[in-house]
C-alpha cells in the first residue's frame, strides 16, 4: 500500500483524468489506488527481468573469463583466502592460560598500583636529589675558592681548639 501511494504522489497526472481547466474526473478513489498498484507491479517486474538478465550476462562473462584466464583467477582465490584466513586469526583472541589469568594478570595490576603510589615519593625524590647536588655544588665552588695557606691556617686553628677544649680527668 505504502508503495501505489508513493506512486500516486509521483505519477498524479497519469493516475488522473483532468481537463484543461483543472477540473478533475469522477474516478472513484479505489479505482485509481488499483491503477496504481498494477502500474507497481507492472514496474517491479520489468525491473526483476532487467536484473535476472543483467546476471545471467555477469554469470556468462564471469565463467568466459576464467576459462581464458585460469592461473589469475586462482592465484587471486589463493591470495583472497590466505588473507581472509589471516584476517579471522587476528580477530580470534586466545583464551588467556591458567597462569596469566591468576598469576600475570594479578601481578601487573599490583605492580601498575605500586607504581601509581610511589610515583609522588619518586617525584620527591628527584627534587630532593637535584637540590642537594645544586648545595654540593655550590660547596666545591667555595672549597676551589680557598686557599692553600688559609686553609691550613685555620685547620691548624681548629685543631688547637679542640685540643684545649679536650680535658681528661
Amino acid at each position: 500500500m505504502g508503495c501505489c501511494l508513493l506512486f500516486y504522489i509521483q505519477y498524479p497526472t497519469k493516475l488522473m483524468n483532468s481537463d484543461h481547466h483543472g477540473n478533475t474526473s469522477t474516478k472513484p478513489p479505489a479505482d485509481t489506488v488499483a491503477q496504481a498498484s498494477e502500474h507497481v507491479v507492472d514496474e517491479a517486474k520489468e525491473a526483476c527481468h532487467s536484473m535476472s538478465m543483467k546476471v545471467e550476462d555477469t554469470v556468462v562473462r564471469t565463467r568466459e573469463y576464467v576459462r581464458e584466464n585460469p592461473v589469475p583467477v586462482l592465484l587471486g582465490a589463493v591470495a583472497l583466502g590466505a588473507a581472509l584466513g589471516y584476517l579471522m586469526i587476528l580477530a580470534r583472541r586466545p583464551e588467556p592460560t591458567f597462569r596469566e589469568r591468576y598469576v600475570d594478570e594479578p601481578l601487573s595490576s599490583a605492580r601498575d598500583a605500586l607504581y601509581a603510589a610511589l610515583a609522588p615519593v619518586a617525584q620527591r625524590l628527584h627534587e630532593e636529589y637535584s637540590s642537594a647536588r645544586e648545595v654540593a655544588g655550590k660547596a666545591m665552588d667555595k672549597v676551589h675558592g680557598f686557599h692553600p695557606s688559609r686553609a691550613a691556617d685555620s685547620w691548624s686553628d681548629q685543631i688547637r681548639r679542640v685540643g684545649c677544649n679536650l680535658k681528661f680527668w
